[in-house]
């Protein structure tokens, strides 16, 4: 029986309707239909974007260099387990040094690097004192065996670490550790210093690297099914993420549509088709958002703002993060404080966001400053609705707070786990706490692993 094509309004009937990365496919596959698919609005539930790898749900799009190595020929530890993973993330040079190009920028692109920070070739291992290390960890490591088994690799040498000044002093140390590393480990230490010198040798000498590099293509569905593809390497990593991030979003009219788009890691580099938009409602992973806020406000649709929920990393050096309209305008604040040395709590003081989680937090939160966050509400007159929680390990801490505020503040009223407070305009502060009883459950995921309660402070009516 022969099957009728699909009219034009059908398709995109069918289309408008059908999982993202099946879209992907088909178009792939189908060219005659490319131009019908990328007119019909893209919906996604969860985006993730980063340098080298785009999540569109439960699919990941991961490149990488696959280095490979004659049949017969030795690969070394640490080369197969990234040539099993995804291949290594970086371009390598026709020797084998590794190499970066996330300085270079072209039309689309965001980066996520910080303006005052090195580029990453700053901190290239391809020097005569990288080399120096490589050669003396082999020398101690080579030592420690023959020392311990009386045998060398078949046509070695035993070469003797340097003992003059400084590095006599730690390839003693480096010996003496070498002698109690149990042997499989030392072994694996000595592979992985020779692989390092491999570039150097193949430098010195002009020569070409054991292996054939390609790009790999690794696409993992739903974090078990896994798909290969491998590719000449005649181009660079940032130009295959850009010519696959075109091909699945490049030529869009109607912005992507997303239930949440996650932002990259810190340091990286969108390689992102021109005009590339998204409309979503929640962003995560916002890290340092003051110094690239422009790069993602051009990525991210107006129809999107106000956020309904922000999830944003912070650091001392990101407190100005706080005065960004796409921070203050957000209903629903997720705050992660990776800085043991910021005090957050009286930032918390100056938002005006409706609902804001702190969601963890590597400096202790003393019970004076949540009494001290408390009065500020009672005399700030917050609306209706306005609910911010905690994560907090120990239960002793919560109730701290409720005896405090029941010792401090007339006409409180406590059962409990709950206090209340009347604040006028018919309306009254509660401060309470509950359990996490699900290590699963939604609320857990707001916090840290180790975190057993939640402490709420809220506005609402009597």
């Amino acid at each position: 029986m022969n099957s009728i094509p699909l009219q034009y309004e059908s398709l995109k009937a069918v289309l408008i309707h059908m999982d993202a990365n099946v879209r992907f496919q088909i178009s792939r596959r189908l060219p005659a239909i490319r131009s019908t698919e990328k007119l019909v609005p893209l919906r996604i539930r969860k985006l993730k974007l980063d340098g080298i790898s785009t999540v569109v749900d439960n699919t990941s799009y991961n490149l990488g260099i696959y280095r490979d190595y004659e049949p017969g020929e030795k690969i070394p530890r640490k080369i197969k387990m990234t040539n099993d993973f995804t291949g290594i993330w970086h371009d390598l040079d026709k020797y084998g040094f590794q190499i970066y190009f996330d300085s270079v920028l072209d039309s689309g692109d965001i980066s996520f690097q910080h303006p005052n920070d090195p580029p990453f070739d700053a901190f290239l291992n391809d020097d005569d004192m990288s080399e120096k290390i490589y050669s003396e960890e082999l020398k101690v490591n080579e030592k420690a065996m023959y020392l311990r088994t009386g045998q060398l690799p078949t046509g070695k040498a035993l070469e003797e670490p340097d003992t003059s000044g400084e590095w006599g002093r730690i390839n003693k140390i480096r010996l003496k550790l070498a002698m109690e590393t149990p042997m499989d480990i030392l072994e694996d230490f000595a592979d992985d210093a020779r692989s390092n010198l491999v570039p150097f040798v193949c430098r010195r000498f002009d020569r070409k690297p054991p292996y054939t590099c390609y790009i790999q293509l690794t696409i993992i569905r739903n974090r078990k099914t896994k798909l290969i593809e491998r590719y000449a390497y005649n181009m660079k990593l940032y130009e295959a993420m850009k010519r696959l991030n075109t091909l699945f979003f490049g030529g869009r009219r109607p912005a992507i549509q997303a239930q949440s788009v996650q932002l990259a890691r810190f340091g990286a580099v969108l390689r992102l088709p021109v005009g590339f938009r998204v409309k979503t409602k929640q962003l995560e992973n916002g890290y340092d958002l003051n110094d690239w806020s422009d790069g993602v406000n051009l990525m991210l649709d107006p129809s999107c703002f106000p956020l309904n929920v922000l999830k944003l990393s912070i650091c001392n050096r990101g407190r100005d993060d706080f005065e960004l309209p796409i921070v203050r305008d957000a209903k629903k604040l997720i705050v992660n404080n990776s800085d043991s040395q910021f005090d957050i709590l009286p930032i918390l003081t100056t938002l005006s966001n409706k609902e804001v989680v702190l969601a963890d937090t590597y400096r202790e939160v003393p019970i004076q400053s949540y009494f001290g966050l408390i009065e500020n509400w009672l005399d700030s007159d917050k609306p209706v609705g306005t609910c911010y929680s905690f994560g907090i390990k120990q239960e002793d801490t919560a109730k701290g707070l409720l005896k405090v505020i029941k010792s401090r503040l007339e006409n409180a009223k406590r059962t409990k786990r709950c206090i209340s407070v009347i604040t006028g305009n018919n309306t009254k502060l509660e401060v309470f706490y509950v359990p996490i009883k699900n290590p699963r459950s939604r609320e857990q995921k707001d916090f840290m692993y180790d975190c057993k309660w939640v402490l709420k402070i809220r506005i609402v009516r009597l």
